[in-house]
This record gives structure tokens, sequence and C-alpha cells, in this order.
């Protein structure tokens, strides 16, 4: 365990983890990890009217063939921006939701 801590160099932060927790390091190892960052999920844009079902959170019993897709296909009412980010208004809920939160339906 020490020599990984103290002499391994990780690819992804570009340096040690016994550097990376020094609290000097922070912005650095935060900065390093947003670059080497791999996002390949493609979301389909939502436009007004689309169908979509909204993400449910397992309850902690749950097992894992439960889906965590609601049954029931709601309809995007309206879609605002704040900060570079979209958020949408899903008819029968009243908080707005962010697209990862969103599966569209053909």
């Amino acid at each position: 365990m020490k020599k990984y801590n103290e002499k391994m160099v990780h690819s992804t932060i570009g340096m040690t983890p016994k550097e990376a927790t020094k609290g000097s390091s922070e912005f650095d190892v935060k900065t390093n990890l947003e670059i080497n960052r791999i996002s390949n999920r493609k979301y389909p844009e939502l436009k007004l009217d689309d169908k979509v079902r909204v993400y449910k959170k397992k309850s902690k019993f749950a097992k894992e063939r439960v889906p965590v897709w609601e049954d029931q296909v709601r309809q995007v009412t309206g879609i605002a921006t704040s900060f570079g980010q979209k958020f949408y208004q899903v008819t029968g809920i009243t908080r707005p939701l962010i697209r990862s939160n969103l599966l569209k339906v053909n």
C-alpha cells in the first residue's frame, strides 16, 4: 500500500494518491479528472409534446429485475434553460427534470 500511495503515479490525475489528497492540489485533481472524463452517452433532443418515461429510484430492498423507469408514459409540456442546462416540465410532476432522468418513448 505504501508503494501504491507514495510512488505510483496515476495516469488520470498525473500524481500519486498521497499528493492528490493534499488540500493544495485539489483543484489540479478535479481539473485532470474532468479533462480525462469519458462521456459517450448520447441523449436525443426532446421537444414539446414528446412522450417520455421518468426515472424512478429503486427502493432499498428491491431486486435487480425491478425496472427503473415508470410504467406511465408522460408528455413534455415545457422546456426551460438555466445556466446552460435544460430543464423539462412533464405532465403530472411539479418539479422540473433534467434530460438524464427522462427516457424518450417512440
